[in-house]
């Protein structure tokens, strides 16, 4: 078992952040994290505010890279504590452990691909239907998953095998993603608002958790009603260069949370 601290990483408060949809919280305080081909089982235990990663230690340096266990993030909060934002400092308060995962970009493309107009229950039902079908089995303890299917992998999917999955008018981008040029498929802002199905939004969410680009703001619905409500129509993040999408979380995260309350 590998001991991290619950004051680096909250798993509850990022799987629910929009960022991810592979993260299934299987009972109070019990996590399986999927990624790739990876799958570990995870216990938070309360009396000692650590969470217990089950893995061994050569799989380890995988999932500590996923949680971006090596950035340090109280330099971010110490920025937002020096400015004289409230919202945020309570939005930093309540999403404490929030942390943006170093997912790998070709998951992330597909599954935000999948996400446009749609909800989460339905995104991750899709996105396990399409693992289901392409990928390949993977236990985590007695509990079957399976892989995310890579590129090759779905290079030979129709149209007519993508129909059944729930995607709707989404099954037609990723057809059309399937079969590109690999070529085509980079982690660029402007390769990608030139691929089928991917607008601003969608392109700065696979930049921000696909890879890692902290620069990017992504404003979708929840974040228009924030900066509306709370900011009065206008937010500016240029105070806080260099992870402006951490902030985009912490706001997103809070703002959703309390909304939905």
């Amino acid at each position: 078992m590998i001991k991290v601290s619950g004051y680096e990483l909250n798993l509850h408060t990022i799987m629910n952040s929009g960022q991810c949809f592979r993260i299934f919280e299987i009972k109070e305080h019990e996590y399986d994290l999927l990624s790739g081909n990876y799958a570990v089982h995870v216990i938070y235990e309360p009396s000692s505010n650590c969470y217990l990663f089950d893995c061994p230690d050569h799989e380890w340096k995988y999932w500590e890279n996923y949680l971006d266990l090596q950035t340090d993030y109280q330099q971010f909060y110490k920025v937002i504590m020096q400015s004289d934002d409230d919202f945020l400092k309570s939005a930093m308060a309540y999403g404490e452990g929030m942390r943006i995962l170093r997912q790998d970009f070709w998951e992330v493309l597909v599954s935000f691909i999948i996400s446009q107009n749609n909800n989460i229950p339905r995104i991750k039902k899709s996105i396990e239907a399409l693992c289901k079908r392409f990928g390949r089995e993977i236990l985590c303890q007695d509990r079957v998953y399976y892989t995310f299917p890579c590129k090759s992998e779905l290079q030979y999917t129709t149209l007519e095998n993508l129909s059944d999955l729930g995607l709707g008018y989404r099954a037609a981008y990723l057809y059309d993603l399937f079969h590109c040029d690999s070529a085509q498929i980079k982690p660029d802002y402007q390769t990608l608002l030139s691929m089928r199905g991917i607008g601003k939004k969608v392109a700065s969410c696979i930049m921000l958790f696909g890879a890692h680009d902290l620069s990017q703001f992504p404003v979708d619905t929840w974040m228009k009603k924030l900066i509306e409500n709370i900011y009065h129509g206008e937010f500016d993040p240029t105070p806080y260069q260099g992870f402006e999408g951490f902030i985009q979380q912490l706001q997103f995260y809070y703002y959703r949370s309390i909304k939905g309350k």
